[in-house]
């Protein structure tokens, strides 16, 4: 038997403005800051590719507080809650099992309950680990690179990330500081590429652009039994 589905309005225009403002900012970090390390092996960018970096980066974080506004102001937060994060990892969990073959995959959860006009499961489960590596990995970005650009006024960081680096590596400093920064720039492109990958798998692209998607009906719950008359 086949679900029945209704089209819903899942991504208002300013939620679907701010995301791919996010991920054009983000392209555009990733390739002046690998300018900047000689990754790319050429000119792109501007020739002031420092001021450039640096600028799309604090555009890229008044963005994202944006975002997290529109997430908080909309009702959306509580589909990312923390407490949903053991629920997430559980998911996890029976994908990578139907991944190998142990078990079937897991069913899509989402569904629409079109009675009341709301989402039952707005996400796929998965997702809400995934939007706090995003979050942790942001902020960890934003603090290293401004550390970088304002040594002096962010001087607190650096004693930090210092404790850290003569710890595990005996390297303190920018040296330091520009190596964790590349490596959570990798880190981050290797998890929007996950991302992407887990977009196009569940068929959420389309309703980031047009902000409507075909849901599925969520079923009513099972009326109780009523007991039969004495």
């Amino acid at each position: 038997m086949t679900a029945q589905k209704t089209e819903v309005v899942r991504h208002d225009l300013l939620f679907r403005v701010a995301h791919w403002s996010i991920f054009v900012e983000g392209v555009l970090l990733v390739l002046s800051g690998f300018e900047l390390g000689g990754i790319l092996g050429g000119a792109l960018l501007p020739l002031s590719n420092v001021t450039f970096h640096v600028l799309v980066g604090i555009a890229f974080m008044g963005t994202a507080a944006i975002y997290a506004v529109g997430i908080l102001s909309g009702g959306d937060y509580r589909w990312v809650a923390l407490q949903r994060i053991p629920y997430s990892f559980r998911f996890i969990l029976s994908e990578t099992k139907g991944w190998f073959g142990i078990r079937p995959p897991p069913a899509n959860p989402i569904a629409y309950d079109a009675e009341n006009h709301e989402y039952r499961e707005k996400l796929v489960p998965s997702v809400i680990v995934v939007f706090w590596a995003f979050a942790l990995l942001g902020i960890a970005l934003a603090l290293t690179g401004l550390s970088l650009a304002f040594p002096g006024q962010l001087g607190p960081v650096y004693w930090v990330t210092d404790f850290i680096g003569n710890t595990l590596t005996g390297a303190t400093g920018v040296a330091f500081m520009l190596a964790l920064h590349r490596l959570l720039t990798y880190a981050l492109i290797m998890l929007v590429l996950m991302h992407i990958y887990a977009s196009f798998i569940f068929k959420l692209v389309t309703s980031m652009i047009t902000g409507k998607r075909s849901e599925k009906i969520a079923l009513p719950p099972m009326a109780p039994v009523a007991p039969d008359a004495k």
